[in-house]
């Protein structure tokens, strides 16, 4: 470097910015910060004190501890005395709303002039075959049972290529719909890790769409809670042919909107990456639906 390799500093720098030398056990170790001062400010004066010739060291022994201060600033602090500059906007917004519509909002009617009901009565077997048309678009497995809910069972978790456990049920399923499955009633207990080791999972479903494909759950012991049916890699799910119906707005009144439903068309897919199926990505890879007869309607 030029200049003095004795000096200890090199003039005066930018603030803050400096280069040192010194010797330590005989190593010359070089402190060298460069200073862009000069190109990114150029009417600004430089510092004038020069830089101690020592620079200081970091403490050998930790210092006596301070008394801690406040995390959080006033803003998010819930012992603020004041209020935020947004609730009181807030307020002043909802104040002048109420004072608009005299403390009253009518509501428009919503327009129903849609097609509410389908020409097939429910579980018509027009209907079964279309449902069973789409499910098989929607790359979903379908079985029949005509009867013999525990082979068909069976037979669905072959096909799903799952022959070892664990398995778990929604624990308002018949049991002997469930002889020889291996299966045992859901307990609540696992979180999502632990249903994510979960071979497959079997539940009922409260009804149906021919149209979509559609297959809905309303988290009844029936059903199973909602996880149930979104983590593991498998669904086989029971649909009683007399839960079948044609359109959406006849399932939707069948429905109580105040139970968490869960709308199910095939298994889980997404195209959003180039338009690339990619299956499991937002539920079950894989779904079997085993189609029941001569069963009232749920």
């Amino acid at each position: 470097m030029p200049g003095d390799r004795g000096d200890r500093t090199r003039g005066p720098v930018w603030p803050g910015l400096f280069w040192s030398e010194e010797d330590d056990g005989g190593m010359r170790i070089a402190l060298f910060a460069t200073c862009l001062g000069d190109i990114l400010f150029p009417d600004v004066p430089r510092a004038t004190t020069a830089v101690p010739a020592t620079p200081e060291r970091l403490d050998r022994g930790p210092r006596p501890a301070r008394p801690a201060g406040r995390d959080f600033p006033r803003l998010v602090d819930p012992h603020a005395r004041r209020a935020s500059a947004m609730t009181v906007a807030r307020e002043e917004v909802l104040r002048r709303v109420r004072e608009a519509v005299g403390g009253r909002l009518d509501r428009p009617l919503m327009p129903r002039d849609y097609r509410r009901q389908g020409s097939h009565p429910r579980g018509a077997e027009a209907l079964v075959e279309q449902f069973i048309d789409r499910l098989e678009d929607y790359r979903a497995t379908v079985i029949r049972a005509s009867g013999e809910v525990p082979g068909a069972l069976r037979a669905a978790l072959t096909a799903a290529g799952v022959t070892d456990g664990p398995f778990l049920h929604a624990p308002g399923l018949p049991a002997p719909w469930l002889a020889g499955t291996g299966a045992t009633p859901d307990d609540s207990v696992r979180d999502g890790r632990g249903l994510g080791e979960i071979a497959a999972v079997i539940t009922g479903s409260v009804v149906a769409v021919a149209e979509t494909g559609t297959i809905v759950l309303d988290a009844s012991p029936w059903c199973g809670r909602r996880a149930l049916t979104l983590v593991p890699d498998v669904h086989v799910c029971l649909v009683k042919i007399a839960d079948v119906v044609q359109t959406v707005p006849e399932a939707l009144a069948l429905l109580d909107p105040c139970r968490p439903l869960t709308f199910i068309s095939g298994p889980s897919a997404t195209s959003d990456i180039e338009l690339s199926r990619v299956e499991g990505v937002h539920g079950p890879r894989t779904l079997v639906v085993v189609l029941i007869d001569d069963l009232p309607p749920h």
